[in-house]
C-alpha cells in the first residue's frame, strides 16, 4: 500500500513542477506542458518506460525530466523486487538449509542416471540417502 501511496504522491507532485518550470520557462515548451493533465500524460509515459511526445527544450524541463527517469528506473526496480519476493515467498514454511534436512523433507525431484551413478562413485552410504529421494 505504501509503494502505491508513494508512486501516486510522487506522480502528482512531478506533475505540478513539470506544470510550473513549463509555465515560467520562455520557450515553446509553455504550449507543450501548459496543462496538468498533459504534463500527467508525460510523467505517466515516461515511468511506464514510453517517451514523452516532445522533447523539452529548456535546461530546467530537461533536468527535472531526467530526474523523473532515474526515479521511475529505481522505482520500477523496487517494485519487480517486492513484486518477485511476494509470488516467489516460502510464505509459513522455513528453508531448507542442510542436506540432512532436505533428505528428511520427503521431497522427491527427477533427476538423471549420471548423477546417480556419480553419487555411487562418491559413497555407497551416501547413495543409499539419494536413492530414496530419487
Amino acid at each position: 500500500m505504501e509503494l502505491w501511496l508513494v508512486l501516486i504522491i510522487s506522480i502528482v507532485i512531478a506533475a505540478i513542477l513539470t506544470t510550473d518550470f513549463a509555465r515560467y520557462s520562455c520557450s515553446s515548451d509553455w504550449q507543450r506542458y501548459k496543462t496538468l493533465k498533459s504534463s500527467l500524460i508525460n510523467v505517466w509515459t515516461i515511468i511506464i518506460g514510453v517517451s514523452v511526445s516532445t522533447t523539452p527544450r529548456t535546461q530546467s524541463l530537461s533536468l527535472l525530466l531526467l530526474a523523473w527517469v532515474f526515479f521511475s528506473l529505481v522505482f520500477s526496480t523496487v517494485f519487480q523486487a517486492f513484486l518477485t519476493t511476494f509470488l516467489i515467498g516460502s510464505g509459513y514454511k522455513t528453508r531448507i538449509q542442510y542436506r540432512d534436512e532436505f533428505f528428511a523433507s520427503g521431497i522427491r525431484l527427477p533427476i538423471h542416471q549420471e548423477i546417480i551413478s556419480f553419487s555411487r562413485m562418491v559413497s555407497e552410504r551416501k547413495h543409499h540417502k539419494y536413492k530414496e529421494i530419487f
